[in-house]
């Protein structure tokens, strides 16, 4: 470059080397070609060139190991498909061959890319070999021939846990071989440096493209500054790993002893100290604890844990405790502290492996992330064509300047800047989600995502409703039958009260007596902390609330008195939950008199098979049934008196079946988990917004009915059932109001639909027939496990839908972290696996519908800044093809300046500051890059761009402007090499680089027009206000006379003005040399064809040519100082400048009707009607909206479109029908026969003609 430069300012030092300048620019050609070959081939190509040149060997030799990663096409290998694979508009169907032929070849390109190649570590002292993937090691077994998880078959059991409790745990020795085998306990992270991180940035072929042009641009423009001035966006990405390493008490060779949290090691017995995080997964094994995972599972109050029973083969999540929390309480034997045993550390733990969820998500797989590789080749064809036509068309004087021309075309058709402008609205969104609506974004790649959502997929406690239970009313049993069902008022804020606050009136709960009421203030595993602070689940924390008795500890365990303190009861036992029988309970003593009583409460299923038969209402299962379908979460209570003279340590050993036997029943408990205020609204906004609810719980299934007809998910006014499997294993639908209606057939488009668990198993499983025609009436889903919600996300996502779930990121882990885009509507760190997060107004759900708003918006926004690149790269690259064919003109210097940076950066900017629409559209916006709409967006901005640009040369060429406009090609003025950037200075190029800034302007504020997804482009002041001082700017320069700024962009500049630009700060710094100096008019030429035809300007000589030149044509004369300027000159005229600006005006017109009223309006609707492939689809868009038919008989049915089926047989409600007589001739025509029906069912071989709703057709 140095030499480019330097021959180009001094011609002789080439001559001296003989050679000349084309000899050296060809030499830095060469070089600079085969440098950025080189540069693509690797980048490209490294990974699998070094993979090429290793020899496959066993494990047990391998120095690397290769992974090969799944292709993101599809979420799983079930072929189930991501949001790429989903429906769109219809594109054209060459370009739709195309596309699928192209992901074919490109398939095994893909696959080579999905790679990790993993160093083996060999541990020299033992020769153990392992590798690290994903922050666990993985270790060689021997036995396996394969790498396996380090702790694979590293298990602790209950009984294993205790013998090494006695024997004072684990030994040091021991400790350093598990250590060595299994690692630290840490997560390692490895942070890349700056020079790292920059070579991953630019370590891709669109900036080996950028490359080729800014070196291009150096070499051609003939920079000569001393420096290259680099603006690099740096994505950081902030890994919030809470990584602690503290101190902790470890049981060593018999010895309590003080280590490292990075030396634990799977098996360690560790002491559980108070106000102390815990650094690992365990069981507790001796004492209990209670523990705050708020921060973890988002539970918002502590839980208590115990230790494992004595006899207990395995350990349950009573026991179980996990990294992350923080400790609140501890007892036990060993220093008054519990003891835990180590299950799982570093990545192995919960919090782990959140932690690596978030670190490596699933790949998401985007409709144009696939066709934007399409793109980027459909625009390098187009660039050869252009190269092409260079060579063809244009006549440059130079092959180097030629080859140089071309590169520049390359680089401005490859912009990298359209992948980056893309990304960029996700970041503007992800800040308007954090900022506007408090949602939290991990992933903002999941942003548009969002918008394409068809399918919302809902947890229930949590979700829809709000966390808490609240025990609403009571029902006693008294003699075998139901008493009065009690209301109780609620207190306020029970879950946060250090002292139980009673219901009812004055503290007295003279409603509540008895049994039911012992009961309540007993029957429960609530636990009082240190500061007063009340401990447990939050039905049982309602329970001992409602009693209004108070609970205590002594030193024979937990004690509960009754408010005035006169009775007073000890707990001897606490029966915990038990997943088996579904129940839990306890044993307590009266202090007045020593009597025993046995309490147990559980679902009202499990408490009626404990129960002796005489105590049970006959109409048990009806009432409870009945209290679930009003949305009451239904326990039953239970009680039985053990013999007065029962020992302690008989009833502590005593099998839970014998004490849960022969009980009597005292009532049922009803608790009401109320729906959050907003929830129906949230329904109903999501239903307008064409987005599909559905219900996926672990409640019961008339809970859930209940809560689905509350918010709207399920229509009040058409019938239910309900699907479960009977013991005969059969599918059996059934009415759910009335349990008597059995084995009814469904019917498609009538019925909506509820599964039981076994129900969807059973579907999913035996019947994919029926799944398959039944899945779209299916509402709810209840009784359902985690693994049961992934499993129904996932088989929405094979129906090729977009799925969004939203829970309390709790058990929904596992469908958050599945389903496409998933809301997590909790503060806890289990929510970092759905990549939205939000607690918002009492976690509502309407950020949901905001994420969804924002996800349109953002899938809008990335469309339009994808159009202005694309018609960026075909307008600018043809207008300079046109100019250089005409007469070897060039896009002056400041022109591309303000192209690339002002409008390219700036402007695409503010393109993306457009805010989501107020409400959903009926509709989602276009993912396709290469849809109907993508392309109209493109081609009709390129055509007015292209006509504006050959209607300003053709006026230019207009007899009455032949006085002044004097064209001249630039070949034929000997222009230097330094001076090749003032090949601008002409009329020509002056038009068609105003016309190139105000469409790319123009078509730039134009794509930001609100439509149905954004607001109004009024509402975006900085596109407004940034497209009204760029048209004035515009105008500025048409229509001033020579000034420096008309002089600095070449345009209406003469060489007195000229002259006077030469030293602007700044500018003149920068300039490659067209800036100032002489202007090389076509004026010129007049005077080269007077015998001087190597004469070109110079300063030195004030740009005068030689005086026996200006005898013969003076300086001031009309061929040279046209209308009256100074020297040569472009400056238009008056009435060409008219003619110029209403072309203008009428290219801004054009452009802003086009896309308000043709592309947001008639042909945005043209293009949705394009996806009506079949009749039915058309019917379909018209389910519960208002539709006329036409039947036999000149029968006219108006009505609500509720069902239909594919014999078109059609259920329509609100129906108005008109029956037209038949007219006989000489008769008066009767009156028509109206009247109107409330539902009614038409078959499908009496209809003529469906007439849809206006919006439809």
């Amino acid at each position: 470059m140095a030499s480019f430069a330097v021959c180009t300012y001094f011609p002789e030092v080439a001559q001296a080397f003989g050679t000349d300048w084309d000899g050296i620019a060809g030499a830095f050609i060469i070089s600079f070609a085969i440098f950025h070959a080189m540069a693509i081939l690797l980048i490209e190509f490294y990974g699998t060139l070094v993979v090429t040149l290793m020899l496959p060997c066993s494990p047990a030799e391998a120095s690397h190991l290769l992974i090969e990663e799944p292709v993101p096409v599809a979420l799983d290998e079930s072929g189930l498909v991501g949001p790429g694979d989903t429906g769109d508009e219809a594109a054209p169907s060459l370009l739709s061959r195309f596309l699928a032929a192209f992901n074919r070849l490109v398939a095994g390109y893909r696959r080579t890319r999905c790679r990790t190649l993993l160093r083996v570590h060999v541990d020299q002292k033992n020769g153990g070999q392992s590798v690290t993937y994903t922050c666990v090691r993985y270790r060689y077994d021997a036995v396996e021939d394969s790498f396996v998880p380090a702790a694979e078959g590293i298990k602790v059991s209950p009984s294993i846990a205790r013998r090494r409790l006695l024997r004072g745990g684990l030994a040091h020795d021991e400790c350093a071989r598990l250590q060595r085998l299994i690692g630290s306990n840490e997560i390692t992270v490895q942070l890349p440096t700056v020079f790292q991180s920059l070579v991953a940035e630019f370590s891709s072929v669109f900036y080996v493209i950028q490359s080729m042009g800014c070196w291009v641009d150096l070499g051609y423009y003939l920079w000569n500054v001393g420096a290259l001035l680099l603006v690099v966006m740096l994505k950081k990405k902030l890994h919030e790993l809470a990584q602690h390493d503290t101190d902790v008490v470890a049981l060593r060779d018999g010895e309590w002893t003080t280590i490292r949290s990075t030396d634990v090691v799977m098996g360690d017995l560790l002491r559980v100290d108070e106000q102390q995080e815990l650094v690992c997964d365990g069981f507790l094994l001796d004492g209990t604890a209670v523990l705050e995972e708020s921060a973890l599972t988002g539970e918002p109050m502590p839980v208590h844990k115990v230790a494992v029973d004595e006899g207990c083969k395995d350990f349950d999540r009573r026991n179980a405790v996990y990294a992350g929390t923080r400790c609140v309480q501890s007892s036990g034997s060993s220093d008054e502290r519990a003891v835990m045993v180590v299950s799982a550390i570093g990545g192995l733990t919960t919090k782990g492996q959140m932690i690596r969820l978030v670190m490596f998500p699933e790949p998401v797989r985007f409709k144009y992330h696939d066709q934007l590789p399409l793109v980027y080749l459909g625009l390098f064809v187009y660039a050869l064509l252009l190269s092409v036509a260079f060579f063809a068309f244009t006549h440059i004087g130079s092959w180097v300047v030629t080859i140089l021309q071309v590169l520049i075309v390359v680089k401005e058709t490859l912009n990298p800047m359209l992948p980056v402008a893309m990304v960029m609205g996700q970041t503007v969104a992800a800040k308007r989600l954090r900022n506007h609506h408090k949602i939290f974004c991990l992933q903002p790649e999941r942003i548009p995502v969002a918008g394409k959502i068809s399918v919302m997929v809902f947890d229930k406690t949590g979700t829809i409703t709000k966390d808490g239970m609240e025990l609403s009313a009571v029902l006693p049993v008294r003699e075998g039958c139901f008493g009065k069902q009690e209301q109780l008022a609620q207190p306020s804020t029970p879950s946060t009260l250090a002292e139980p606050q009673p219901y009812g009136d004055g503290g007295s709960m003279v409603v509540v007596a008895g049994d039911l009421r012992l009961g309540l203030a007993c029957c429960h595993s609530v636990v009082r902390l240190a500061d007063g602070t009340l401990s447990g689940d939050q039905v049982e924390l309602a329970m001992l609330n409602a009693s209004g008795w108070k609970l205590s500890d002594s030193d024979e365990g937990p004690v509960v008195s009754s408010p005035d303190g006169a009775c007073k009861l000890g707990i001897i036992r606490r029966m915990h939950f038990d997943r088996e029988t579904m129940t839990s309970g306890c044993v307590i003593r009266s202090a007045l008199d020593g009597q025993l009583t046995v309490y147990v409460k559980g679902s009202p299923e499990s408490i009626r098979d404990t129960c002796r038969s005489d105590t049970l209402p006959h109409d048990y299962a009806k009432i409870c049934a009945d209290l679930a379908g009003q949305n009451f979460y239904v326990l039953a209570l239970s009680c039985r008196r053990l013999p007065p003279r029962v020992a302690l340590e008989e009833i502590a050993a005593m099998p839970r079946e014998v004490l849960e036997k022969d009980l009597r029943l005292v009532g049922l408990l009803l608790f009401k988990n109320e729906v959050k205020p907003d929830s129906a609204l949230a329904i109903d906004m999501l239903r307008e917004g064409d987005v599909r609810s559905v219900v996926c719980t672990g409640d019961s299934p008339l809970t859930a009915i209940g809560i689905s007809k509350e918010v709207g998910i399920i229509d009040t006014t058409r019938p239910v059932l309900l699907g479960d499997v009977d013991q005969q294993q059969r599918l059996v639908w059934s009415d759910p109001d009335q349990s008597s209606l059995q084995d009814i057939i469904p019917i498609k488009g009538v019925h909506q639909l509820v599964v039981t668990r076994k129900a969807w198993r059973y579907l999913y499983h035996e019947e994919p027939d029926k799944l398959e025609k039944y899945w779209y009436d299916i509402l709810v889903y209840a009784r359902m496990k985690p693994s049961d919600k992934v499993t129904v996300v996932k088989w929405y996502q094979s129906r090729k839908l977009v799925v969004g779930m939203c829970g309390d990121g709790g058990n929904d882990c596992g469908a958050l972290r599945a389903a496409h885009a998933a809301m997590a509507l909790s503060q806890a760190e289990a929510s970092m696996v759905s990549p939205f997060s939000s607690c918002r107004d009492g976690c509502s759900l309407i950020t949901v519908v905001d994420l969804i708003r924002e996800g349109r918006a953002c899938l809008a926004t990335n469309l339009a800044t994808y159009s202005y690149y694309i018609v960026y790269a075909f307008v600018l690259t043809l207008g300079r093809f046109a100019i250089t064919a005409i007469g070897n003109f060039n896009v002056t210097e400041w022109v591309l300046i303000t192209s690339d940076i002002v409008l390219s950066v700036v402007m695409s900017w503010a393109m993306t500051l457009s805010g989501p629409a107020t409400k959903l559209a009926p509709y989602r916006p276009t993912a396709s890059l290469i849809g109907w709409r993508t392309i109209l967006a493109c081609m009709i901005p390129i055509l007015i761009s292209y006509t504006c640009q050959a209607l300003a040369l053709i006026l230019l060429r207009l007899p009455a402007n032949a006085d002044w406009y004097y064209f001249v090609n630039t070949r034929d003025l000997d222009v230097l090499p330094r001076d090749w950037m003032k090949k601008g200075d002409n009329y020509d190029a002056a038009a068609l680089n105003l016309a190139l800034m105000l469409m790319l302007a123009t078509h730039a504020h134009s794509a930001t027009h609100g439509g149905a997804f954004r607001k109004s482009i009024l509402k975006n002041w900085s596109i407004n206000l940034l497209y009204a001082l760029f048209l004035a700017f515009i105008f500025v320069l048409v229509w001033t006379p020579p000034t420096t700024l008309s002089c600095i962009y070449r345009v209406n500049c003469d060489t007195g003005a000229s002259i006077e630009a030469a030293g602007v700060p700044v500018v003149s710094q920068f300039s490659v040399g067209s800036v100032g100096g002489c202007f090389l008019g076509p004026q010129i030429h007049r005077y080269q064809q007077l015998g001087y035809p190597s004469w070109t300007p110079s300063p030195e000589e004030d740009c005068r040519p030689p005086a026996l030149a200006l005898e013969q044509l003076p300086w001031d004369s009309p061929e040279i100082s046209t209308l009256g300027y100074d020297g040569p000159n472009n400056v238009f005229s008056t009435r060409y400048a008219i003619h110029f600006t209403v072309m203008l005006v009428a290219a801004i017109i054009i452009t802003q009707v086009w896309v308000k009223v043709g592309l947001l309006g008639w042909a945005a609707g043209w293009i949705r009607r394009r996806k009506i492939d079949e009749p039915f689809e058309l019917v379909k868009l018209s389910l519960d909206e208002r539709i006329q038919v036409k039947c036999r008989g000149d029968r006219y049915l108006r009505g609500r479109l509720v069902a239909y089926d594919s014999h078109l047989n059609m259920v329509l409600s609100e129906v108005e029908e008109v029956i037209e007589p038949p007219v006989k001739e000489g008769v008066k025509p009767p009156k028509p026969i109206r009247r109107e029906l409330d539902t009614i069912f038409v078959r499908g071989d009496g209809i003529i003609l469906v007439n849809p709703p206006p919006a439809k057709r």
